[in-house]
């Protein structure tokens, strides 16, 4: 085989390889992180009216990590979650009703302010643990959410 159709071969292999990978691990951070369980109670669809928070930041679980790849809608309603475009595979959009949140926990370290907030799941249990990022976030959800779940929060 020649060195020209080698190259060719490598680029091809990569065009088809590359997006498949994408895909895989995309959808395995989804179903590790608790996100494809959400969906399917909490799927959402349209946009949604709200304090909006684009590229945002948050933990699902202790596993899923989504560094500035969150579009975070703060509604009087609840919460809508959805990811940029390039992560969207195995992440449909998420509205979380406040009534299924059982607390919500803001604490402040290192300059940076986190809002850990527990969604309930059957029989009382927890079905989810979310923690979002960003001092502006958590006013908005002071603001939106009700009271039993920000308390007094400072």
């Amino acid at each position: 085989m020649s060195e020209s159709s080698t190259t060719i071969l490598i680029m091809v292999g990569f065009v088809i390889f590359f997006p498949l990978l994408w895909v895989a691990i995309v959808r395995l951070v989804a179903y590790l992180g608790g996100w494809a369980k959400l969906a399917r109670y909490y799927s959402a669809d349209g946009e949604v009216l709200g304090d909006r928070f684009a590229m945002s930041s948050a933990r699902f679980g202790k596993i899923a990590g989504y560094n500035s790849t969150l579009n975070i809608t703060v509604t009087p309603q609840g919460l809508h979650l959805q990811t940029v475009f390039l992560f969207r595979t195995g992440h449909v959009p998420l509205f979380i009703p406040w009534d299924d949140f059982l607390d919500m926990t803001r604490t402040h370290f290192a300059f940076r302010t986190s809002i850990r907030m527990t969604i309930s799941g059957e029989n009382g249990g927890t079905r989810a643990v979310i923690t979002v990022f960003g001092k502006s976030l958590a006013d908005s959800l002071q603001k939106h959410a009700p009271p039993r779940l920000v308390g007094d929060w400072i």
